[in-house]
């Protein structure tokens, strides 16, 4: 098989990385981000994956939507996911 001349971001199939975004979706990332959330919150809460809410922050920022702030991805709020118990973020 020959290799490509060009890197595609998220196409190998095992993937499964969704880039669609309701647009409530977006209204909840954009709330939580200006409260401080972290993306594994944001991420957990409107049942995404991580690096999907990564993404969407990425986008958000560049086209002016969201501004950085303290604790980047992380956020200033610590996250406790319920199912492990295990704390993300600040």
């Amino acid at each position: 098989m020959a290799k490509q001349p060009y890197y595609i971001l998220f196409s190998d199939e095992k993937q499964d990385v969704n880039l669609d975004f309701k647009p409530v979706q977006v209204d909840i990332f954009d709330q939580m981000w200006k409260e401080g959330h972290s993306i594994a919150a944001i991420a957990f809460r409107i049942k995404r994956k991580k690096v999907e809410i990564t993404l969407l922050a990425m986008d958000r920022e560049m086209i002016g939507a969201i501004k950085p702030r303290t604790g980047g991805l992380n956020g200033s709020i610590p996250f406790v996911n319920p199912n492990t118990k295990i704390v993300v973020g600040a």
